[in-house]
């Protein structure tokens, strides 16, 4: 009663300076005094100051301040910071005066214009004593502050309000026993003790995880390396494409042209024309397959192109040969005597053919008594092959020779969009890291952090990685299939 009265007084100063080795419990117990009785008048709080700030229960009344440097009114023996020292003095210069207005009860003092309030040692010391021994004696203070009056928590004695964290749409709202008391008395069911994790307790709730900051910058590096790759392989890819496709159209303008061909030379080459085409259908259905893979990647909602190609086209404007079935004269010429043959007339040495490794070779009928009579057994009537023979050899194929360039273009377009995707993933694949390290710096510190807290952020912390992990899963899955682009002109 001792104390509260001379605080009500306001005569601290001869309470407080009387010794400043005094009893470190009358000490303390005169500074819990004070603290309980701030918040019970609602005016006056350590860590507040009188310039401008008001106490939202304090009906327009300022705070007192004596946390930093704390000066001692003559008069009042109220306190003030050095800071608010300088607020609170009026400055006479012509009487070289000043007078310093208490602002907890009003009253003024005249100094000296060169003069200062006296240190107040015996508070200071109480401070200096306070923070010295962590700042209380339920646990040390905490780097949390409470809600409602803003003195920092002590560990043994920090309140959840349910009440106030379910209405402000928070987690917890935590509080000191004293503010509990005064204000959540009304709730008290629903203020509830705190536990803080401890070290432990944040080791099993954080578990394995760690996230390397500069992995997605080193899968970015390999993907673009693996792009790179695929960009030369395509490259490869259509330039041997381009080469298939001339080589078939080579083959269609022989069989097609109007010079005169045998059966024979018709047979042999449209069997190689079926199997130059073969390698093109197999080399399209590869390139197809690659094109919707890469699409599935860039997912571009607009991109909804169909593949180009010209294999069930009609043979369109066929040209027949202008052959004369009377015996009229061919371009071809006999290979003893380079004399044109004719249709009738023409024969085929088929033992000089094989010696010379050819198809067939031509000679007329002369010649073929003259100068092949020792293997007269081999020469052979040939037929020249119509118009007719020729489509039904040939068939339906045709192709386009600018189609490779087209497939080509469309292929660089697609590979772009992977490109902006991928641009847009690894920006992505940063934040997430970024996101999840926050969290383990946060839970993973020296910080305080209530089990409660703790739980809520795990959760969040193992939603954010398992993004992650997802999001690696399918960058894993486009690593093989880039991977399988890049050697696809491994199998040709």
């Amino acid at each position: 009663m001792l104390v509260s009265s001379l605080v009500l007084e306001g005569d601290l100063k001869d309470a407080l300076l009387c010794s400043v080795s005094g009893d470190k419990v009358i000490l303390h117990f005169t500074r819990k005094h004070i603290m309980i009785y701030n918040r019970q008048s609602h005016e006056i709080e350590r860590y507040g100051c009188p310039n401008g700030l008001r106490s939202e229960n304090a009906k327009g009344k300022p705070y007192t301040c004596f946390c930093n440097n704390p000066k001692v009114m003559p008069k009042c023996g109220h306190s003030v910071c050095v800071d608010c020292e300088v607020q609170i003095s009026v400055q006479d210069p012509i009487q070289k005066k000043k007078t310093l207005t208490c602002p907890m009860c009003r009253s003024e003092a005249q100094l000296n214009i060169a003069e200062y309030l006296p240190v107040n040692w015996a508070l200071k010391n109480l401070l200096t004593l306070h923070d010295s021994q962590g700042g209380s004696p339920n646990g040390p203070r905490l780097s949390l502050h409470c809600s409602s009056c803003n003195e920092p928590l002590s560990e043994k004695k920090t309140f959840d309000c349910e009440f106030c964290a379910e209405r402000d749409q928070k987690t917890e709202v935590l509080i000191c026993g004293a503010c509990g008391l005064l204000y959540h008395n009304d709730r008290a069911s629903r203020v509830k003790l705190v536990t803080f994790a401890d070290a432990a307790y944040k080791k099993g709730k954080i578990g394995g995880i760690s996230r390397d900051p500069e992995e997605p910058k080193r899968e970015k590096s390999a993907m673009a390396s693996t792009l790179m790759e695929v960009n030369k392989e395509f490259d490869i890819f259509f330039g041997g494409l381009e080469k298939d496709y001339e080589r078939v159209n080579n083959r269609l303008e022989k069989l097609r042209g109007d010079c005169p061909i045998t059966q024979k030379v018709v047979d042999k080459e449209s069997e190689e024309l079926m199997k130059d085409d073969g390698v093109i259908k197999k080399k399209l259905e590869k390139l197809s397959i690659w094109k919707i893979t890469l699409q599935n990647i860039s997912q571009p909602s607009h991109y909804e192109r169909r593949l180009y190609t010209s294999l069930t086209r009609d043979l369109k404007n066929l040209r027949t040969r202008r052959g004369s079935p009377n015996g009229s004269r061919h371009s071809i010429k006999c290979s003893s005597c380079n004399e044109p043959l004719s249709e009738k007339t023409t024969f085929d040495c088929e033992f000089c053919a094989e010696r010379d490794q050819k198809t067939e070779v031509l000679i007329c009928e002369m010649c073929g008594i003259d100068y092949h009579a020792e293997h007269i057994k081999t020469v052979k009537h040939v037929t020249f092959a119509d118009a007719a023979y020729k489509k039904e050899k040939i068939g339906g194929i045709s192709r386009d020779p600018e189609e490779p360039k087209r497939q080509k273009s469309a292929m660089a377009s697609t590979l772009m969009d992977v490109n902006k995707e991928f641009d847009v993933f690894f920006g992505g694949l940063e934040k997430d890291y970024e996101r999840v390290n926050s969290r383990l710096k946060k839970l993973g510190g020296d910080g305080s952090i209530t089990q409660k807290m703790m739980y809520k952020e795990s959760e969040e912390l193992m939603k954010d990685d398992g993004v992650i992990k997802k999001k690696l899963k399918k960058l894993s899955t486009w690593k093989v299939t880039l991977r399988n682009i890049s050697q696809l002109n491994s199998d040709d």
